[in-house]
């Protein structure tokens, strides 16, 4: 398994940051995707083989 994280001060930042890793590795099968927020910004990480 493999692991990569994305930081974003915005929702609509996040969102494009992911959807272009998986739309560049339409190859990889998804585990999980967790997203926290704290101050000012916005994590999301995905876990995939």
């Amino acid at each position: 398994m493999k692991f990569v994280s994305f930081t974003a001060m915005s929702n609509r930042g996040l969102d494009k940051k992911v959807n272009q890793f998986l739309s560049e590795n339409n190859h990889i099968e998804i585990i999980e995707i967790k997203f926290a927020a704290s101050f000012g910004n916005i994590y999301a990480a995905i876990i995939y083989k």
